[in-house]
């Protein structure tokens, strides 16, 4: 977010008051945290400045939940230069409910289902994905984009652009970034109950995943 105008310190911020540009620097209001009239500046800014994180006199919404990580999801896959096809689903897991997702989450981009498959796995920074295994599935991951901190098994491995780890049936593993990353996911079918977590809290969860539509609003 950037100043359309000089904003006072103290200002509500309104939607002609600003506008929405790369790059998107750290530190700085996304579209997806603005809402008019609830965001107040924490300083005088200057025509064209980027806006930092401000005062928000909001409740966030579940769906202020899910978008706003969908916008940093779209924002480092055009960093990354990842062109996505025209026809695929998208998956929001957030393992220990959605306000816990930016440490406990993980976007999925369902893109192939046959006898094969193929996923494109979104960490934003600092996010984690806890512990599980398959039963049925094998699954190879190729790093795309930034670095993962993967753990199969009792072994713990950092990965980082190109880099390639098989995961094979029953072994359990575990993965986070630091800085996010984009994975690409090859494996054998997926199946909706190949899924086993370590942790039973989350195997109670029925509801640890959201369907995201309107990817391109």
């Amino acid at each position: 977010m950037f100043a359309k105008k000089a904003i006072k310190k103290g200002q509500a911020l309104k939607r002609g008051d600003v506008y929405f540009a790369f790059p998107f620097r750290d530190g700085q209001l996304s579209s997806g945290e603005f809402r008019e009239g609830m965001v107040v500046s924490d300083k005088a800014y200057k025509v064209d400045e980027p806006v930092a994180l401000t005062t928000r006199d909001f409740t966030p919404s579940q769906q202020d939940l899910v978008y706003h990580p969908i916008h940093e999801v779209k924002a480092m896959l055009n960093k990354a230069g990842i062109a996505l096809p025209i026809d695929f689903s998208i998956d929001l897991s957030h393992h220990y409910g959605l306000e816990n997702f930016a440490e406990f989450g993980l976007t999925m981009l369902n893109i192939v289902n046959r006898e094969y498959c193929k996923k494109l796995l979104i960490l934003l920074p600092g996010q984690r994905h806890p512990t599980q295994y398959h039963e049925r599935k094998e699954e190879t991951f190729h790093v795309l984009y930034g670095d993962v901190d993967l753990k199969l098994g009792d072994i713990e491995q950092g990965l980082v652009a190109g880099d390639i780890a098989t995961i094979e049936r029953g072994e359990s593993h575990a993965f986070g970034s630091r800085s996010g990353a984009v994975i690409e996911e090859i494996s054998t079918t997926h199946s909706g109950a190949d899924s086993f977590y370590l942790d039973p809290a989350i195997t109670m969860n029925p509801n640890r995943k959201t369907l995201v539509t309107h990817w391109m609003a």
